[in-house]
Protein backbone atom coordinates (compact mmCIF):
# COMPACT_ATOMS: atom_id res chain seq x y z
CA UNK A 1 0.00 0.00 0.00
CA UNK A 2 1.38 3.43 -0.87
CA UNK A 3 1.59 6.17 1.70
CA UNK A 4 -1.32 8.62 1.83
CA UNK A 5 -0.28 12.25 1.42
CA UNK A 6 -1.85 15.53 2.51
CA UNK A 7 -0.41 18.60 0.78
CA UNK A 8 -0.44 21.46 3.27
CA UNK A 9 -1.19 21.98 6.95
CA UNK A 10 -3.51 19.99 9.20
CA UNK A 11 -4.91 21.48 12.41
CA UNK A 12 -6.79 19.43 14.98
CA UNK A 13 -6.11 21.99 17.71
CA UNK A 14 -8.71 21.97 20.45
CA UNK A 15 -10.74 19.08 19.08
CA UNK A 16 -11.72 16.36 21.52
CA UNK A 17 -9.69 13.47 20.10
CA UNK A 18 -8.04 10.90 22.37
CA UNK A 19 -7.01 8.72 19.41
CA UNK A 20 -6.56 9.66 15.77
CA UNK A 21 -8.62 7.74 13.20
CA UNK A 22 -6.96 4.94 11.20
CA UNK A 23 -6.70 7.37 8.28
CA UNK A 24 -3.62 8.87 9.98
CA UNK A 25 -1.67 5.58 9.96
CA UNK A 26 1.15 5.71 7.38
CA UNK A 27 0.22 9.30 6.50
CA UNK A 28 2.60 11.96 5.18
CA UNK A 29 1.63 15.54 5.97
CA UNK A 30 3.60 17.94 3.79
CA UNK A 31 2.93 20.93 6.00
CA UNK A 32 2.54 21.54 9.74
CA UNK A 33 0.47 19.24 11.97
CA UNK A 34 -1.12 20.88 15.00
CA UNK A 35 -2.65 18.56 17.61
CA UNK A 36 -2.21 20.89 20.57
CA UNK A 37 -4.83 21.28 23.31
CA UNK A 38 -6.28 17.83 22.61
CA UNK A 39 -6.73 14.88 25.00
CA UNK A 40 -4.62 12.90 22.51
CA UNK A 41 -2.88 9.90 24.11
CA UNK A 42 -1.02 8.45 21.11
CA UNK A 43 0.04 8.94 17.51
CA UNK A 44 -0.27 6.28 14.81
CA UNK A 45 2.64 4.32 13.34
CA UNK A 46 4.15 5.54 10.10
CA UNK A 47 3.30 9.23 10.57
CA UNK A 48 5.58 11.65 8.71
CA UNK A 49 5.36 15.45 9.01
CA UNK A 50 7.34 17.67 6.61
CA UNK A 51 6.74 20.79 8.73
CA UNK A 52 6.28 21.23 12.49
CA UNK A 53 4.45 18.83 14.81
CA UNK A 54 2.73 20.57 17.72
CA UNK A 55 1.55 18.38 20.62
CA UNK A 56 1.58 21.04 23.35
CA UNK A 57 -0.93 20.60 26.18
CA UNK A 58 -1.85 17.04 25.15
CA UNK A 59 -1.58 14.20 27.71
CA UNK A 60 0.34 12.05 25.20
CA UNK A 61 2.84 9.77 26.97
CA UNK A 62 4.95 8.37 24.12
CA UNK A 63 5.76 8.79 20.46
CA UNK A 64 5.69 5.99 17.88
CA UNK A 65 8.85 4.37 16.55
CA UNK A 66 10.11 5.83 13.27
CA UNK A 67 8.18 9.11 13.63
CA UNK A 68 9.60 11.63 11.14
CA UNK A 69 9.30 15.38 11.70
CA UNK A 70 11.32 17.56 9.34
CA UNK A 71 10.51 20.78 11.19
CA UNK A 72 10.23 21.47 14.92
CA UNK A 73 8.64 19.15 17.48
CA UNK A 74 6.71 20.93 20.25
CA UNK A 75 6.17 18.82 23.39
CA UNK A 76 5.60 21.49 26.06
CA UNK A 77 3.21 20.35 28.80
CA UNK A 78 2.91 16.76 27.55
CA UNK A 79 3.59 13.62 29.59
CA UNK A 80 6.41 12.41 27.33
CA UNK A 81 9.47 11.44 29.36
CA UNK A 82 11.68 9.93 26.63
CA UNK A 83 12.00 9.83 22.84
CA UNK A 84 12.38 6.62 20.82
CA UNK A 85 15.84 6.16 19.31
CA UNK A 86 14.31 5.82 15.84
CA UNK A 87 12.59 9.23 15.91
CA UNK A 88 13.84 11.75 13.35
CA UNK A 89 13.47 15.52 13.95
CA UNK A 90 15.02 17.99 11.53
CA UNK A 91 14.39 21.14 13.57
CA UNK A 92 14.27 21.75 17.31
Amino acid sequence: MSKRIIEGDVSLKGLYLEVLPDFFKDLEIRGNFNCSENPLVSLPEGLSVKGNLDLRYAPITSLPENLRVEGDLYLDNTKITFLPESISVGGH
